[in-house]
């Protein structure tokens, strides 16, 4: 249980078994493959559904890591179904086996953990249209927001940044 959420961002991922997730007003049942992210101070609660609930997770936080995490996309907390690809669980492997290293593991976790923020965002974000099924569906918070504000000027970021895209391709 964190009342006053962590200090830190946290990435948990369910290896097998079941948990589940409680944040913002919302459970979400945690089964082989899923994964969760969540933002440092959000309040959230996570347990053991089944006896042998295996997860992996990492803690991290760093200097500019909110403005990095908010350019990219995240909202403060994300559940990805299924999201756990091979690749996540290498670089999840990768990071381990550097982390010992006391000279430059740091340096390497840093590189290898924004590869591995990449992976989930597009993870997050291809599910997100495959279950929608047009494209259309990943502009619609774009299109509710020029409707709402009209009335002032909107910038080609704040409307790529929305759909958490390039603004090249939200001109396509």
């Amino acid at each position: 249980v964190r009342n006053i959420g962590r200090t830190c961002y946290q990435l948990l991922y369910t290896k097998s078994g079941q948990g589940i997730l409680k944040i913002d007003g919302q459970e979400f049942k945690q089964k082989k493959g899923d994964l969760f992210l969540v933002s440092p101070g959000v309040i959230h609660e996570y347990y053991p559904e089944e006896e042998n609930w295996v997860t992996c997770w990492i803690d991290f936080t760093g200097e500019y890591l909110d403005s990095l995490m908010e350019r990219m996309g995240f909202p403060p907390y994300l559940v990805v179904p299924e999201g756990i690809t091979s690749k996540i669980e290498h670089l999840f492997g990768q990071m381990l086996s550097v982390a010992s290293d006391a000279v430059i593991g740091g340096e390497k976790d840093s590189i290898l953990l924004y590869e591995l923020l990449l992976t989930i965002r597009r993870q997050a974000i291809l599910k997100k249209r495959k279950n929608h099924g047009a494209a259309d569906e990943m502009i619609e918070g774009a299109l509710n927001m020029m409707d709402r504000e009209f009335q002032r000027d909107i910038t080609l970021e704040e409307l790529a940044s929305l759909c958490h895209i390039s603004k090249q391709h939200f001109c396509r």
